[in-house]
């Protein structure tokens, strides 16, 4: 009995000390910096719900501090992670689509694109408010994970909630090449799925949401694999007067490698307590989609064990590089990439992540960045963040993750 006493007052307070904190924010506080506050009178907050239009806004008043006006008030509170599952590999496990509880989502439609650049397959899944007219207010993109796709509980939470923060919204989910039904064309050349680094998919998904609902209110909202492609973008492709009409006013990400080659040697390909198990369960089912669609011939990559080497066999070859090196090199964050990013980007990484290793050198980046803030919590797997209390209330999908209120109130001010 004392024995089981001493255990358990060790773990609780290991949970207060270590798990239950604020995160940990970098950014530029000086006075240009967007997050600071100090240059911006006030954000706005939508309060229109599909009888105003866009312009029709409500202006906050900053609270006591000034931060109170932009960066999403949860992030800066304390946040308590589930006491039994703060473990990251818990986390994860609860996150699964097995478990995870979702709502309905019937999209309206799905618009599929033929690349110009090789004519590969990739499309948009659409869910159109009838009771807007075709009159949005704010148009909602969603980039799923790595193997992501509409249909998965954790995309159709963001969904449901993206429709029901804003009720004059659009709301769609990218699908990339070869994923939830897309086939790869017999004319592709050549046949290849997606590469992150790859953004003129992004890109025409992003003109054609904006030409057909609307110029001027698109915001993204990315996961992991998702956050890679929207980094790169942004990142590679700042705003400018000639793109400002489809370019996103704001995005938001969470669980995004920054530098692939610190995440692959020090977390993927690490010890069974980090992240090898998932990186053999993602090279077992790249290597599934790859012979499904007859990019690869049955079992010629049976011999792999990471995601790293079927990188390096195929991946990277058909995109033009040497290998996997080369392919990761061109995938990793610079500062340069940070500093080129021009409209409120918020990144949502937590330091217990078994895929991710973020290195604290690159905190000077953003802190010398205008417009990105990067957020650390202490706890949330990858792409999980359950919350405190989460096993009373996860079924029906009532509970939120602490990922999904960063994003309802992301999704409540308009970010200029």
């Amino acid at each position: 009995m004392i024995y089981a006493c001493f255990i358990s007052t060790g773990y609780l307070l290991y949970y207060i000390i270590f798990r239950t904190r604020k995160p940990r924010l970098a950014f530029n506080k000086n006075h240009t910096g967007f997050w600071s506050g100090k240059s911006f009178n006030s954000s706005s907050k939508i309060t229109s719900s599909g009888d105003q239009p866009p312009s029709s806004l409500t202006s906050i008043t900053p609270q006591s501090s000034p931060l109170n006006s932009l960066i999403p008030s949860v992030l800066l509170k304390t946040w308590r992670p589930p006491f039994l599952l703060h473990n990251c590999h818990v986390q994860n496990l609860f996150y699964e689509g097995i478990i995870l509880q979702s709502p309905e989502i019937k999209y309206t439609f799905r618009k599929l694109f033929i690349s110009e650049l090789d004519n590969g397959v990739f499309a948009v899944d659409v869910l159109e408010n009838p009771a807007s007219n075709n009159n949005y207010d704010e148009i909602i993109l969603v980039l799923p994970g790595i193997t992501g796709k509409s249909p998965d509980p954790y995309i159709k939470r963001i969904v449901n909630l993206a429709r029901n923060t804003n009720k004059n919204t659009l709301v769609a989910c990218m699908i990339n090449r070869g994923y939830d039904g897309l086939t790869i064309p017999e004319n592709a050349s050549p046949g290849r799925l997606q590469n992150a680094c790859n953004s003129t998919d992004l890109t025409t998904i992003l003109k054609f949401l904006a030409g057909k609902y609307g110029e001027k209110r698109t915001r993204t909202v990315a996961f992991s694999y998702g956050g890679i492609q929207t980094r790169i973008f942004l990142g590679r492709n700042p705003k400018t007067s000639e793109n400002e009409a489809w370019y996103p006013r704001a995005s938001i990400c969470a669980s995004c490698p920054l530098n692939l080659k610190d995440c692959v040697f020090k977390k993927m390909e690490g010890s069974i307590f980090q992240g090898q198990f998932y990186n053999r369960v993602l090279c077992s089912r790249m290597s599934q989609l790859l012979e499904r669609h007859g990019l690869i011939k049955k079992d010629s990559l049976k011999d792999c064990t990471s995601l790293r080497q079927i990188d390096d066999r195929v991946t990277s070859k058909v995109w033009g590089y040497k290998g996997w090196e080369d392919f990761y090199s061109d995938a990793c964050l610079s500062e340069n990439e940070v500093l080129n990013v021009k409209i409120p980007l918020i990144f949502l990484n937590s330091l217990d992540d078994p895929l991710i290793h973020d290195d604290d050198r690159m905190l000077k980046w953003f802190e010398k960045s205008d417009y990105v803030l990067m957020a650390h919590s202490y706890s949330g797997g990858h792409c999980a963040f359950l919350t405190l209390g989460w096993l009373f209330g996860f079924r029906k999908y009532k509970m939120p993750t602490y990922y999904e209120q960063v994003i309802e109130q992301f999704l409540q001010h308009r970010y200029n």
